[in-house]
């Protein structure tokens, strides 16, 4: 008893004589702790991370806009899932679809509604049920349509509902970004991913001299890093990303490449064996449920491909048969090899090899890198009213689909 007696006499003496000086330090902490994090004085822990390409607000890569915000549904690795709806039900034969919203709120602190969600759906109507209830009438049955709502969606501006916040951008004289710096909302269990910075370059040369002198630290979606692995404190991670794919683009306004049996000739010889990469066979991603593993994979067969090749008519006429192949710089080596492979269907055939960043509509084959949309229904890439239609596909039977 006397031992606690005499600890409260001196805890009484030393906040007589100190109150001030803890007061002000207290005080003092709290305020500096609060101005760093208002004004980010102090930069949080966090990554950088190269894009390449030109984006702007209203076009950003899947791969920031998903950390942003969801749309009425998510896909996760091909597989639809729940996004800003929790749940959803399919009625009138397909063409009414009911969906039910989560209790999210938007990055402002508003609660997300119906009144929210502004979708531009063609023969769709919008109908707001309640404050979480939202249906979608549609004049024909559409199975997709799901699959088409995993765009995210946002308030204003890039106000959305992810797991990631805008918290600073900057863009050029023509809207281009030149960054753009993400925060988690969430308390983050890894403080390397509390805070990401996307810088972008128009150039892979660009992005890769910023990553080398340390601008940024993360170098992503490379198609080899042989050219940096001698480089010391760099870790080299490789991985598949089954959202995109690397192919071939033929032209078919080409007189010779609209011939069938030739664009079969010319699959046929190109190698497509790499023990580097793995191959898909399909524009679908392999976990939709609409992908076929059976369909022709093409596999390298040469004797085939001369059979094809004989029995077109541009094999008996006169002169070369000249093919523009257009590639960006990444994938020269990968043109040179189907080069090779090409002109060893036939002495007549001269392929040109051009390097270049940008589409040339003059293209007769173009060495490319294509998302994988959640839509299996890719109109933009094959209906002949489409100006994305690079390959000018046009088939009144495959247009009516």
């Amino acid at each position: 008893m006397l031992y606690w007696q005499r600890f409260l006499w001196w805890l009484s003496a030393f906040w007589q004589r100190y109150a001030r000086i803890i007061l002000f330090t207290s005080i003092l902490v709290i305020g500096v702790v609060y101005v760093t994090s208002k004004f980010h004085i102090f930069p949080k822990q966090g990554v950088k991370i190269a894009i390449v390409g030109r984006f702007n607000t209203g076009q950003l890569p899947n791969e920031i806009s998903s950390k942003i915000s969801y749309g009425l549904t998510r896909n996760l690795n091909g597989r639809i899932i729940p996004g800003i709806a929790r749940r959803w039900e399919i009625g009138d034969d397909g063409k009414t679809y009911t969906f039910y919203l989560n209790d999210l709120k938007w990055h402002d602190g508003s609660t997300v509604t119906t009144n929210d969600i502004k979708l531009k759906i063609k023969n769709a109507k919008l109908i707001p049920i309640d404050k979480k209830t939202l249906k979608i009438k549609l004049s024909a049955p559409f199975v997709p349509l799901p699959s088409f709502l995993t765009k995210p969606i946002f308030k204003t501006g890039l106000i959305g509902v992810g797991g990631y916040k805008v918290v600073d951008l900057k863009t050029n004289k023509d809207n281009q970004l030149e960054y753009i710096v993400l925060e988690q909302t969430t308390n983050p269990i890894n403080l390397l991913d509390s805070r990401i910075t996307y810088i972008f370059y128009p150039s892979y040369e660009m992005a890769r001299t910023a990553f080398l002198r340390g601008e940024v630290n993360v170098l992503p979606n490379l198609i080899s890093a042989e050219e940096l692995k001698n480089f010391p404190n760099i870790k080299i991670t490789n991985l598949t990303n089954k959202n995109k794919y690397v192919g071939v683009f033929l032209n078919l306004a080409n007189p010779y490449l609209s011939d069938k049996k030739f664009r079969q000739a010319l699959a046929y010889a190109t190698y497509k064996f790499d023990s580097k990469f793995e191959r898909t066979i399909s524009p679908l991603h392999p976990n939709s449920r609409f992908f076929n593993p059976n369909i022709n994979s093409y596999d390298y067969n040469l004797a085939k491909a001369e059979k094809l090749f004989q029995k077109t008519s541009i094999a008996s006429q006169e002169g070369q048969i000249i093919i523009n192949l257009v590639t960006p710089p990444d994938f020269l080596d990968l043109a040179d090899r189907i080069k090779k492979d090409w002109q060893k269907l036939s002495r007549k055939i001269v392929v040109k090899t051009h390097v270049s960043y940008e589409l040339n509509p003059d293209f007769d084959a173009l060495i490319k890198i294509q998302n994988i949309p959640p839509d299996p229904d890719q109109y933009y890439m094959w209906h002949s009213t489409q100006s994305t239609n690079i390959t000018h596909l046009n088939s009144p039977r495959i247009d009516q689909f």
